[in-house]
């Protein structure tokens, strides 16, 4: 399990370091979150966070003999789920973006996430998060509804923007893994539509250099005034 859990961590996009951790931890459930961290609190350890090691930023998704906690065992989709009541949907932190549109398609809804489908919940969550859905809808971080947190000393509490910790909940958006662990998120649902009710289109445009400056000036335009809240 080391062995699978370090190579995760030392993907194609950290591979310049060769941070070892002391040991790993794979968490299955939040209680188990709360157990390493309360051990970690008590021992002042290093330690570090990984969901899906797809950051790029040298150590930021492993940490030299030190603990590092891996939620490759909380991503399952069959969690991602969409309370209609409330038009929310539930995430857990180890979930690829992929395997959530794919659970909630049926709904006819998605979440403001990643625009490739292998990276992790977590890493975009809780550092900001650019998507497809932006233009409208903001920051991935800016639908956080509440977040299940487990904090240093192993406690576990949910933010939200108007309980006892909304410092918090607003410290999470694009603040990382520094004010806690985050177990579970819920947010808001974007009513994308059904599969089959969508218009599909995409592709490849070249232009050679001679139209440089044509293009630049189209896309200046373009920005400038599009007046669709999509695009």
């Amino acid at each position: 399990e080391y062995s699978i859990g370090a190579n995760f961590a030392w993907s194609t996009f950290n591979d310049e370091v060769n941070f070892q951790p002391t040991c790993i931890v794979f968490p299955n459930t939040t209680k188990h979150v709360q157990t390493a961290m309360k051990a970690i609190f008590q021992n002042n350890a290093e330690y570090s966070v990984q969901a899906g090691g797809h950051s790029g930023m040298t150590g930021w998704n492993t940490v030299e003999n030190g603990i590092l906690i891996s939620f490759i065992n909380m991503m399952n989709s069959r969690v991602t789920s969409y309370d209609s009541q409330s038009d929310t949907i539930t995430l857990l932190p180890g979930i690829h973006w992929g395997d959530a549109t794919s659970a909630l398609q049926q709904y006819g809804v998605a979440p403001v996430g990643a625009r490739a489908i292998a990276t992790v919940g977590t890493g975009l969550l809780l550092g900001g998060g650019i998507s497809y859905l932006s233009s409208p809808e903001g920051y991935a971080a800016d639908n956080f509804v509440s977040l299940d947190v487990v904090l240093v000393n192993g406690t576990l509490v949910t933010a939200t923007v108007d309980n006892g910790y909304a410092d918090l909940f607003k410290a999470l958006k694009c603040g990382g893994n520094r004010f806690g662990i985050v177990t579970k998120y819920v947010v808001k649902a974007v009513h994308t539509g059904l599969e089959q009710d969508k218009r599909w289109f995409g592709g490849l445009l070249v232009y050679p250099n001679s139209s440089s400056e044509a293009v630049l000036a189209a896309l200046a335009h373009f920005v400038h005034d599009t007046t669709n809240p999509n695009a």
